[in-house]
Formats: structure tokens, C-alpha cells, sequence
């Protein structure tokens, strides 16, 4: 999903359970994540106490144990994955440690599949994500995914959009045309 129609549906508060936020753009995955945190958490105070973030390589089963986990002193818990080891591929691995990680990820992914109700993951990918894994299928099929693509000259225009929503100006018709082809 593009940058525009994934801010829109947040816009609509449809919220998701699970989310995937990969490009190579990080001002939108920025905007992305903050709008998602402004939705989920009404003050820092209840961000503070619901938001766990985690970085690196992740052993699925901890994963599915923190998903499951009800949260204590919050009404959510909120999972924030930074650039973890499931959406890479681990060439070391040899066959018969392959088939246990292969039961754990099809755990995982049965449990992304139904998220209870009070659980929230958002995975946070730099670069593009694999669109052939399961993983980024399933959370496509069950949640949100945003694939910021890098601003370049020939979709600027996006951007520039957002950007003038933001401080609720317009733009004339002279101006747009002299603004692409300075960019351009």
C-alpha cells in the first residue's frame, strides 16, 4: 500500500493488529509510525507504559510468548520489531535446525493471523521487504502494510501533497508546473 492510501485509512481509524512498515523511505515510515502511536495511545503516559520495543535477531517463540501476553498496567500491549531477523534470510542454518524454525514461524504465523484483542505488533523493516515470505503475506492478508518508496522526481507529487495538507496550503497550477520542473 502507498504512503496516501495507507495514512487514509488511519485516517478512518481502522485500525490494524498488525502492521509492516518497509521501504526505503524513512520520513514516511516516520509519519506512519507516529500516526499509528497518536491512534493506539491517547498520552505519552499510556504510550510509556504499553510500548515494548524490540531490535535484532528475535527467537519466534518469545515473539508469540509477548503477543499472548496480557499487559498488566495498560489496556494494550504494543509490540515495536525494529529491523529483526525474520524478515532476513539466515543462510548459516543447517536441515535439521530447519524444521523446528519452520514449526516456530508457522506458529508465529497462526498467531498473527488471530491477534487477540488487546496485542499490536509493528514490524519496522529498512529496505524493501520480501514479498514471497509468508510472514510479509500473512501480514499482508491480516493487517497493513506500507511500502514507502524513496521521493524521487517522478512521484513527488505525493509528498508535496502531504506536505502542503500539513500546513493547509495550495498550491496554484504555476507554481505546481514551475515546482517539477525545478525538481525534475
Amino acid at each position: 500500500m502507498k504512503f496516501g492510501e495507507f495514512m487514509a485509512s488511519l485516517q478512518k481509524k481502522e485500525l490494524k493488529h498488525v502492521y509492516l512498515l518497509a521501504g526505503e523511505e524513512h520520513y514516511y515510515i516516520e509519519k506512519a509510525r507516529e500516526k499509528i502511536f497518536s491512534c493506539l495511545f491517547v498520552s505519552p503516559q499510556e504510550q510509556a507504559g504499553a510500548l515494548q520495543k524490540l531490535t535484532g535477531v528475535l527467537d519466534t517463540d518469545d515473539l508469540v510468548g509477548l503477543i499472548e501476553t496480557a499487559p498488566f498496567f495498560a489496556s494494550k500491549n504494543v509490540l515495536l520489531l525494529q529491523d529483526t531477523s525474520l524478515f532476513k534470510e539466515n543462510k548459516e542454518e543447517g536441515e535439521s535446525k530447519k524444521s523446528g524454525k519452520d514449526k516456530k514461524m508457522e506458529r508465529l504465523l497462526a498467531v498473527l493471523s488471530d491477534m487477540p484483542e488487546f496485542s499490536y505488533v509493528i514490524f519496522v523493516q529498512n529496505g524493501k521487504a520480501d514479498k514471497r515470505r509468508k510472514l510479509y503475506k500473512v501480514i499482508e492478508k491480516c493487517g497493513a502494510v506500507l511500502e514507502a518508496e524513496a521521493v524521487r522526481a517522478w512521484n513527488i507529487n505525493d509528498w508535496l501533497q502531504g506536505k502542503l495538507q500539513s500546513m493547509n496550503k495550495d498550491m496554484d497550477r504555476e507554481a505546481m508546473a514551475y515546482f517539477s520542473g525545478v525538481v525534475s
